[in-house]
């Protein structure tokens, strides 16, 4: 039987404001935030902690998507490819998901080093994080100057 223990609502709280700040902000990476800040501030299991997520970032993203339309940032013509894109590779890696564990491949993952997948992680979130750099600091791009890539380019 699982043990329930009464968890302090200090992390919940923060690591919520960390991920809003972070999507405020930047316009997305709050789930990255969120993930491992509820995953060491709260005794929930892993699978709590991705479902919690998953049920922040969501109304996080629509408030954030309502803003920057309300602003003039994208029209929704402009914006349905990417919501066609993204629902249809959001139900690509479902199916996937679910072939994978029914062919149980999940065990597979202890065939990768932790340094590769940390890695990996930490250069997504570096990626995001320096192609808003622009926009936070409210910079422009010259005429052909293609979006920032790598940290020399800033």
């Amino acid at each position: 039987m699982k043990e329930t223990r009464k968890n302090s609502l200090w992390g919940p709280i923060l690591s919520g404001s960390a991920a809003g700040l972070a999507n405020g902000l930047f316009g997305a990476g709050g789930g990255m935030v969120l993930l491992p800040l509820l995953s060491r501030t709260t005794r929930l299991s892993p699978r709590e902690v991705f479902a919690n997520c998953v049920c922040i970032i969501l109304p996080l993203s629509l408030v954030s998507a309502a803003i920057y339309f309300l602003q003039g940032g994208m029209t929704i013509e402009e914006a349905v490819p990417y919501l066609i894109g993204g629902a249809g590779g959001g139900i690509l890696a479902g199916i996937l998901l679910i072939i994978m564990g029914a062919l149980k491949l999940g065990t597979l993952i202890k065939y990768i080093p932790h340094t590769i997948t940390t890695g990996f992680t930490s250069g997504i979130a570096v990626t995001i994080l320096i192609g808003q750099i622009k926009d936070f600091l409210g910079l422009e791009y010259k005429e052909g100057l293609r979006p920032i890539e790598t940290i020399e380019k800033v």
